[in-house]
């Protein structure tokens, strides 16, 4: 099984580096230089190709949470675990 970890703005790998799961294999989903003129979605399909696993876990941190939110159209995750993040589309602020 995968856990495959988004870190929020600001923060990378090192803030899930004390983690440690029975049975589950963490991965890191690094950012990436954002495309110019890609919205949200644009750049959570972007990183994607990061993911191999077909049923991924997610697990987001803050703005992470947003981008594991905007990845479930593309992909169906096992589970999803947010962290001080908004839990559906509808609490995303107008700016995004």
């Amino acid at each position: 099984m995968k856990l495959y970890c988004i870190s929020g703005l600001g923060a990378d790998h090192r803030i899930f580096a004390n983690l440690q799961l029975n049975n589950v294999s963490v991965r890191h989903i690094h950012w990436e230089e954002p495309l110019p003129n890609h919205n949200l979605s644009d750049y959570a399909k972007t990183l994607l190709s990061q993911i191999s696993d077909p049923e991924p876990i997610l697990l987001g941190v803050s703005f992470g949470g947003l981008i594991a939110i905007e990845m479930t159209r593309w992909i169906k995750p096992l589970k999803i675990f947010l962290v001080s993040s908004i839990k559906t589309r509808n609490e995303m602020p107008s700016l995004y």
